[in-house]
């Protein structure tokens, strides 16, 4: 017994007549009539008495009624239900972040988006440092993603298309009382015999700072890895090491905290850049939700 075999009884019982019923049906009337003898059967009951033109119910015939719409009152909901949680997965934007949200203003933008689109579907934050979101990006865990770039590791402009977002410098976070501390910027090549606090290997900074100190000619030594930038602060405020990271990194709010205070961050010197831009993957379609955020974006970073 299936829905469809229930929905052609409901019909039937509806018309009372099997030409009426197959049309109702969009089928020919001994169709009708093999369908409903195959559902007696497998019943072992009649559910109808076929002695005039008006067929008419037996009690078995009556019994089933309620059930078979329900059955079939189910199914319909189910398969709304299912429709719609299949649209919503179709619209959804998941949407690839770097850690630093607040810093990079990406939760006001989350926010004024939501008010400016409140009839999209819920966006799904992806959160992770570059080098992981741009695999991410790549195997379609996500479908759009800020993504760092910089002159020692660039984005593969083959692979992504990108929207400029924000450029950001990169300094040496020192202790405030560190006699470099004072100095208006400073070569990475003057700190080679320093102790170093950085982030995980795999991230894009660990793998930019690495660069940078071949580049100068030395080793540096890492004396601890963090995954958290907060962790970065209090170690360099309490003289365990010292870092590289973005002016970004060490905005206001930074400043500001316990540790931040104890904090000093002075630009390379020659000054280093890294851009971040919203990329998604060339030559791919982007759902209602990904269109909708690509343009408020666009249209941000001009009002900006």
């Amino acid at each position: 017994m299936d829905t469809a075999s229930l929905k052609e009884f409901l019909a039937l019982v509806e018309t009372q007549n099997f030409w009426e019923a197959s049309e109702l049906l969009f089928m020919n009337e001994s169709t009708l009539s093999k369908h409903i003898k195959k559902l007696e059967k497998e019943l072992q009951v009649s559910l109808f008495d076929r002695n005039t033109r008006k067929v008419s119910l037996t009690p078995f015939g009556k019994c089933l009624i309620p059930y078979a719409r329900s059955i079939v009152e189910t199914e319909k909901n189910f398969l709304e239900d299912l429709e719609k949680k299949i649209q919503a997965q179709s619209s959804q934007l998941v949407l690839g972040v770097i850690p630093s949200m607040v810093q990079y203003r990406i939760t006001d933008i989350l926010v004024d988006f939501r008010k400016k689109h409140p009839n999209q579907t819920a966006i799904q934050v992806l959160e992770g440092d570059t080098t992981y979101l741009t695999e991410a990006l790549i195997h379609g865990a996500c479908s759009m993603a800020f993504l760092r770039d910089s002159d020692l590791h660039p984005l593969d402009d083959t692979v992504f298309e990108k929207v400029p977002y924000t450029k950001d410098q990169l300094g040496i976070l020192l202790p405030s009382d560190h006699p470099k501390a004072a100095l208006e910027s400073i070569s990475l090549k003057e700190l080679s015999g320093e102790d170093f606090v950085i982030l995980n290997q795999g991230t894009l900074l660990h793998r930019l700072f690495l660069s940078l100190c071949a580049s100068c000619g030395f080793q540096p030594n890492i004396v601890l890895e963090c995954k958290r930038m907060d962790s970065i602060f209090d170690l360099v405020s309490q003289h365990m090491g010292i870092s590289l990271l973005t002016d970004r990194h060490f905005g206001a709010s930074v400043r500001a905290s316990a540790a931040g205070q104890h904090l000093k961050l002075i630009p390379l010197a020659p000054a280093l850049y890294s851009q971040t831009y919203l990329c998604y993957l060339k030559n791919t379609t982007l759902n209602a939700t990904a269109t909708a955020m690509l343009e408020y974006m666009k249209e941000y970073i001009k009002s900006d």
